[in-house]
């Protein structure tokens, strides 16, 4: 209905480890949500993947509302 979309996602991770800050290249940061809805986040990764499941578990149709 409304075409085509893209999101772009970077993978890198900085964290603090024995007083030492690192940085890695590892973390998948957009998710499938849904029906041609797709989500992504910055910052903690904690919070981030809390907010994906939770967004995805709310966007799920019931399996007796049918889908569109």
């Amino acid at each position: 209905m409304f075409g085509y979309g893209m999101l772009i996602s970077d993978t890198c991770v900085t964290y603090e480890l024995n007083g030492k800050e690192e940085t890695i290249d590892a973390v998948q940061k957009a998710f499938p949500l849904g029906p041609s809805i797709i989500g992504g986040f910055a910052g903690s990764i904690m919070i981030g993947f809390k907010m994906m499941r939770s967004l995805a578990e709310f966007l799920q149709i019931p399996k007796d509302e049918g889908h569109c």
